[in-house]
């Protein structure tokens, strides 16, 4: 390579005058920095002859508007963008000219891209793209390598070190991400802050001059201009609006200027993200809320002139929709509250503040999930078979997995175009793909049909339903403005109207909900916050109707047929019948009904359909009107005031039920022929075509027939459905359901009795996510497959026994338990993957421990790391998810003892809450300085453990002391004394001098004794003075067990054992034990155990304290006493020598007990490998 480099410096220095004059940007690509990269082993042309998303290396389109460049000339890939590369012309100062730098800077900023690199060949800076870019910032800054060609062949090993493709697979750039550098932003953080102050600014200034808004009015109405705003100016930097169009329209009156710019959007993009007016094909209400707004102008001109260059720092060409989910799933947990007087407050929802926050789900487990279920749906099937795919996540937040889904949809259908005779999908009247300077690209038409026919999602937050439509509206728009822009010249509708895929609702629950309830106690409030949804109602398409009836429907164009004797009547040509068709296909699809049969004449059709439980007079109105609009627009007709469908349809339609059989036959047989009946009218007109539109396999306009029927199966099928023989039809139901349900603590809950007679799973103290798994099952069709990410808890938890009896019972196709390691951002949340498929339940089921993040890809961990669990280990009092050796090792000890709990005869006790620990806990100098003042002090000072002082056999030093006055110890000491206090002061004065600052937060505990120096009620005071076995409640050891016969008192995180048998110690401390608390204790942040006693009550004890087994239990004792009294030494140690020989020491003990202990349970020598192996 280092020769290929060496030939191209020759040529530059032998040139260089002349490249410097004449040379363009485009020939330096082509001619030195290409091949350059090719050096660096990068597949620049793309000899892999791979599709434009799995390209190495993407050249991008020079598109500019203005000044500014809209995309930089490469992005360099492997499986995720890793890197930009902005080409110059020669004469271009890379060293010293701001603009290049700082234009750079932006795309990798806001992509969030480590490193970018900026070069004409004759030089080369490397920025990093951390650091937020400044307008001002001179091009040095941030630049961490700077080369001229002269160093490209002295420093080879150093730029091919970092940023050749075999150094970037081998971590170059991971390695440069982990370095910690000064000034470094986050483009999440800092959009979040700017779309915030956005809310703030506005939300103030609108609850001020608008009054009349309501709470949710005025939460709505930010939500949505903000949303517009992001997605116009997202648009402009794209190419598809012309750059500066808000900047340019807010002038004066800015949010007239702005109005009006929302209202042509609606023109133009059919979203209802810009929808004012009442459609009669769109159920959809218009919105009326934003247009009647007042805005002050210098609210809105700050905001729109900050995000123009040179103010703004994001380059939202390139802005993913994982860092836009990122943001918005933060700025949804916070709501605009309005004070008494109408003043706008900005805080966090009651739910979020619970949880401690809004936790984004990070891309890789988006990715994971998808691939496991959308992924496992589309393999070895065609583009026809997936059109029938319908894929939901019923709390989709700020869509991020329905953001992946569309996305793999995309990717897998131009795949498969490209891999099956390209040529073919790139012809007819619709085509699937299209050439671009890029590469091949989805069409627009096929983008959307994607997205409607198979993206769902649910969520109860009106704002996320609102933020999820814009997110996938703008993956609509990704790639080709251009051929978006050749739709708009011709006034196409260019998006997709989401309405039917995306709603609002409580996934969780139904209108039953108000079955037995009395409806005059629910206000628009209350009924809003509960937010109840019916999942057949809202997606019939989804959910087949099994009563259906069949219609045969017929329309008529405006004064046609029996009413032309006095209006010249409406005919419509063939390129206007094949609009028509269009719109039937379309409102199947949107409304879920069956054709069976249609023929579209020139004035009038012919439609047979199977309803599926939907409106036949919506379905007429929206075939009707959109074909109106369109057949007018073809025409150049204005339709104002006649309505959508004037000028083309009359008014009404016939509807005729099909009931029988014969009736069936019959009207199929006339549809199919209508145009050769009319054939004296019109003449020889489009043939049959043998396949007809359904909404899982449309028709399509490059089909020359207008007329369609059924199949003989389908109509077979139809009469079964028609209950002419028996027959059974395809449960309804979602091919794959997905997502990250919200975390909401089961205190917040207030529909819990509702909970309790619709689910399974249900448990009073349960979270949410446990009636969402429950959910997300049902709505799957047969062989569905679900697969979310929730917290662990239910493995083990007591709410969670309902969920795992349940589970058992299904097909559970994976479960990967990420423990304790940070998943999310900033927070602990214990989280796994959970994947079921809606069949007959599975005997073996595949289980990943996931013990690390530091992973390339996750599908390679957990096939490299998991392991399969066979149902039979599944306990419903708590999962434990290890290896079937393992686990049959702890079923063999199971039955080789009692539970601890029973061996000891329940004498297991918490330590003591005091309740206000300042008052009643004190330190050594404390303890002292009351004794010194009053010597009988002493007799209520008591020694007192935290969790923290306590550790594996080690001797015990409390450095705390406990003041105790139990409850009922004053009445009982005081012998009859009327004023207690008094009386306590006289006995103890330092005492009571000590504690008397703390009178009124002590007498604030809600737990306390007779009198305010008193601690709660206890049973067994006593049993603190007893020999026992303690232990901390939380401990970085899973076995952290030791013996006291110093009477020590302990906090609430200590727990103990009364018993004076240290033998029990070293079954308790062995490495057997260790292997079944690790099975059974949760793991908290820090790779903590929870040591509750509920878990170690569990632990199965095998030795009877009898004659017959005295002496190995003394043997074992004994063992105990010496680690005991080893652990002392080596403590209080003071030489290295000393205290290696004692650890030595200590290890001989400790395998003496485990080899006994393995004896007393029978283990054999491959299960002690095996318990010894997981210890390592």
């Amino acid at each position: 390579m280092k020769t290929r480099i060496e030939e191209l410096i020759t040529f530059f220095d032998n040139n260089k005058n002349s490249i410097l004059s004449n040379w363009n940007e485009t020939t330096t690509r082509i001619e030195l920095i290409n091949p350059f990269f090719e050096c660096l082993g990068w597949d620049v042309n793309n000899n892999q002859k791979l599709a434009d998303p799995f390209k190495e290396v993407r050249h991008e389109t020079n598109l500019k508007i203005g000044s500014n460049m809209k995309a930089p000339d490469y992005s360099f890939n492997y499986g995720k963008r890793l890197f930009y590369l902005e080409a110059k012309k020669p004469a271009v100062n890379i060293k010293t000219d701001l603009s290049p730098a700082y234009q750079l800077r932006r795309y990798g900023w806001t992509a969030k891209l480590p490193i970018s690199i900026l070069t004409d060949f004759e030089e080369l800076a490397i920025y990093d793209c951390r650091i937020k870019p400044n307008h001002n910032d001179s091009a040095g800054i941030a630049r961490i390598k700077y080369y001229t060609y002269k160093d490209y062949i002295d420093k080879w090993d150093e730029i091919s070190g970092f940023i050749s493709k075999d150094a970037v697979l081998h971590g170059s750039l991971n390695d440069f991400e982990n370095k910690q550098v000064k000034g470094t932003a986050s483009i999440d953080d800092d959009f979040l802050n700017s779309i915030e102050d956005w809310r703030k600014v506005l939300a103030l200034n609108i609850a001020i001059r608008n009054p009349e808004l309501t709470e949710y009015e005025l939460n709505f109405s930010i939500q949505m201009i903000i949303d517009r705003i992001i997605f116009l100016r997202i648009c402009e930097d794209r190419g598809i609006e012309n750059y500066g169009l808000l900047k340019d329209s807010t002038n004066t009156d800015a949010y007239g200027q702005l109005l009006n710019i929302f209202k042509k959007a609606d023109e133009k993009y059919n979203s209802g993200l810009f929808h004012f007016t009442k459609e009669r094909e769109r159920d959809e209400v218009p919105d009326s809320i934003t247009p009647r707004l007042k805005i002050d102008d210098k609210a809105l001109k700050d905001i729109i002139k900050g995000l123009y260059y040179p103010d703004c720092p994001y380059e939202l060409s390139v802005i993913s929709s994982d860092v836009l989910g990122s943001v918005y799933e933060r700025f949804l947990g916070k709501v605009i509250r309005l004070t008494d007087g109408h003043h706008a407050k900005v805080e966090e929802k009651p739910e979020v503040r619970k949880a401690g926050g809004v936790y984004y789900t990070p891309h890789y487990i988006v990715e994971y999930i998808v691939k496991n279920t959308v992924g496992e749906k589309l393999k070895d099937i065609a583009p026809a078979q997936a059109a029938g795919l319908k894929i939901l996540d019923p709390a989709c937040g700020s869509g991020s997995f329905l953001i992946e889904a569309y996305q793999y949809l995309l990717d897998w259908h131009l795949d498969y175009y490209l891999n099956n005779d390209p040529d073919k999908w790139k012809k007819g009247k619709e085509p699937k793909i299209f050439d671009s300077p890029t590469g091949a690209h989805l069409t627009l038409s096929e983008r959307k049909r994607i997205l409607t026919n198979s993206i769902y999602g649910v969520d109860i937050d009106k704002n996320a339903v609102e933020v999820t439509k814009l997110s996938l509206l703008l993956k609509v728009l990704e790639y080709e403005g251009r051929e978006i822009q050749q739709k708009l010249l011709f006034n196409e509708r260019v998006l997709p109207d989401l309405y039917h895929n995306i709603k609002c609702g409580n996934s969780l629950i139904g209108s039953d909900f108000y079955t037995d309830k009395d409806l005059s106690l629910f206000g628009n409030d209350e009924m809003q916050k509960i937010n109840t949804f019916d999942w057949h109602t809202a997606f019939p398409e989804v959910f087949y109707n099994q009563n259906s009836k069949l219609h045969h429907l017929v329309a008529e164009t405006k004064y046609s047929r029996r009413s032309y004797r006095d209006n010249e009547p409406v005919i419509i040509n063939d390129d206007e019948r094949k609009k028509v068709v269009e719109c039937i296909r379309q409102s199947a699809k949107e409304l879920g009904f069956k054709v069976i049969a249609f023929n579209v004449l020139p004035d009038h059709f012919h439609l047979l359909i199977a309803d599926m439980g939907i409106s036949i007079e919506q379905t007429m109105r929206k075939i009707k009107g959109n074909s109106a609009f369109i057949i007018n627009r073809l025409r150049g007709v204005s339709t104002e005031g006649e309505g959508r469908q004037g000028h083309i349809w009359s008014e009404g339609y016939s509807d005729t039920i099909v009931d029988n059989e014969e009736y069936l036959t019959n009207t199929m047989e006339y549809i199919r022929n209508n145009h050769i009946k009319h054939r004296e009218t019109w003449g020889e007109i489009a043939a049959v075509s043998d396949t007809p539109p359904t909404s899982d396999h449309p028709a399509t306009p490059d089909h020359a027939a207008l007329s369609a029927h059924a199949t003989p199966d389908l109509s077979r099928g139809l009469r079964n459905m028609l209950g002419m023989r028996e027959y059974e039809y395809p449960a309804g139901g979602f091919d794959a359901v997905i997502g990250n349900p919200p975390y909401v603590r089961q205190e917040l809950l207030t529909e819990k009795g509702y909970f309790q007679k619709k689910y399974e799973v249900y448990n009073g103290v349960a979270d949410l996510y446990s009636y969402f798994i429950e959910r997300g099952y049902t709505l799957l069709r047969d062989g569905g497959l679900f697969g979310i990410i929730v917290s662990n808890k239910w493995m083990r938890a007591n709410y969670g026994q309902a969920l795992r009896k349940w589970l058992k019972t299904k097909h559970i196709g994976e479960i990967v338990d990420f423990g304790d390691l940070p998943v999310f951002e900033n927070a602990t949340t214990y989280p796994c993957i959970l994947s079921l498929t809606k069949s007959a339940p599975n005997e073996r089921i595949p289980v990943t421990n996931v013990k690390t993040l530091e992973f390339d890809d996750l599908k390679e961990y957990t096939v490299s790391n998991g392991f399969t669990l066979e149902r039979k280990y599944l306990a419903d009092e708590g999962w434990t998810l290890a290896d079937g050796k393992v686990i049959s090792i702890m079923e063999k000890i199971k039955k080789a003892g009692i539970p601890l709990n029973d061996y000891v005869q329940g004498k297991i006790f918490y330590g003591i809450k005091t309740g206000l620990n300042e008052a009643f806990v004190i330190d050594k100098e404390t303890r002292e300085r009351l004794i010194a003042e009053n010597p009988k002090s002493a007799e209520v000072i008591k020694p007192f453990l935290l969790g923290r002082d306590i550790k594996r056999y080690l001797p015990l030093i409390a450095d705390k002391h406990l003041i105790l006055f139990p409850k009922g110890w004053t009445n009982a000491n005081s012998q009859g004394e009327k004023n207690k206090w008094d009386w306590l002061s006289r006995k103890y004065p330092a005492i009571t001098a000590f504690l008397k600052p703390h009178e009124n937060a002590a007498k604030k505990r809600y737990d306390q004794g007779d009198y305010w120096w008193e601690l709660r009620a206890c049973d067994y005071y006593e049993e603190f003075e007893k020999p026992k076995i303690i232990w901390p409640g939380i401990s970085s050891e899973i076995a952290a067990f030791t013996f006291d016969d110093c009477h020590l008192y302990g906090n609430d995180n200590n727990q103990m054992i009364i018993t004076s048998e240290k033998y029990l110690l070293g079954i308790i401390n062995s490495k057997l034990s260790r292997l079944f608390l690790k099975s059974i204790c949760d793991v908290v942040q820090g790779g903590f155990y929870r040591l509750k006693i509920s878990y170690i009550s569990l632990l199965p004890i095998s030795l009877a304290n009898t004659d017959s087994t005295r002496g190995f239990r003394d043997k074992l004792a004994a063992l105990v006493e010496q680690m005991l009294e080893a652990q002392k030494q080596f403590h209080e140690a003071k030489s290295d020598n000393d205290k290696t020989t004692l650890k030595q020491k200590i290890g001989i003990i400790d395998s003496r007990i485990d080899a006994m202990v393995y004896e007393l349970y029978g283990l054999n020598e491959e299960e002690i490998r095996i318990v010894e192996g997981v210890h390592e």
